[in-house]
């Protein structure tokens, strides 16, 4: 049986990774190994990610604005089973994403969730992310890779560039790859919980295209009671 890594970079999220164990403890295919890296100001407490072994990296001076890249490089020498997916902090994850992923990457070393969906939990509005044609990817939080892709992520860490899932799925790796757009969905984009923002696509208030939500009827449709979890982080504006 393939050995299977679940990665989570965090840093300063405290509900979000407080949700993100609670979605790992309920997946089907447990990971045989939960790597946690924080770079916070104020480190996870060990009892919230109980059974992940835990990273601190210290931020430096030469870090990026946006740190997943470092925090990447750190975490990809400690992982040494066949596959490794990512969970990140602040998403909604389904049980079954962990077994889907391992699913997929039975067939091919590089899948994922296409194309992502984003809700802004402080607005209470989403948006279905269009995947264009020149530019076919997941994103980070729903990508996961076979052992021989580990270089390649390595390689799109360079330079600190935020766009990671960009260039790991376009410029990084010109082979087999597959994007499933399973139903229900395994993903949801969360944005606006409280904690260190985010910098990358889905975080600006100047992007268009989002539907209001203002009872959260649609994100009941998508993750069911766990919506709930995140009514106490609407502003209302």
């Amino acid at each position: 049986m393939p050995t299977l890594t679940a990665l989570t970079v965090t840093g300063d999220r405290e509900s979000g990774i407080r949700l993100c164990a609670r979605y790992m403890n309920r997946q089907t295919r447990q990971p045989d190994k939960w790597l946690v890296v924080d770079d916070g100001v104020t480190p996870v407490n060990p009892s919230v990610v109980s059974g992940a072994d835990v990273i601190t990296r210290k931020p430096t001076g030469i870090d990026a604005a946006h740190t997943l890249p470092q925090n990447l490089l750190t975490a990809l020498p400690l992982v040494t089973t066949d596959f490794l997916v990512m969970m990140e902090d602040d998403d909604w994850y389904h049980p079954e994403y962990l077994a889907r992923m391992e699913q997929w990457l039975t067939k091919t070393p590089l899948a994922g969730e296409s194309p992502a969906l984003y809700y802004r939990v402080g607005t209470r509005m989403w948006r279905n992310m269009p995947v264009k044609f020149w530019r076919p990817h997941a994103s980070m939080a729903c990508t996961g890779m076979a052992q021989r892709m580990y270089p390649a992520l390595a390689a799109a860490c360079i330079g600190g560039n935020p766009s990671v899932d960009l260039r790991l799925w376009r410029m990084m790796f010109a082979g087999r790859r597959c994007l499933h757009e399973p139903k229900p969905r395994l993903c949801v984009g969360i944005k606006g919980m409280d904690g260190r923002q985010g910098q990358t696509m889905g975080w600006s208030r100047d992007e268009q295209g989002y539907v209001r939500d203002p009872e959260m009827v649609y994100l009941r449709t998508l993750i069911g009671h766990d919506a709930e979890a995140y009514a106490g982080f609407y502003s209302g504006d």
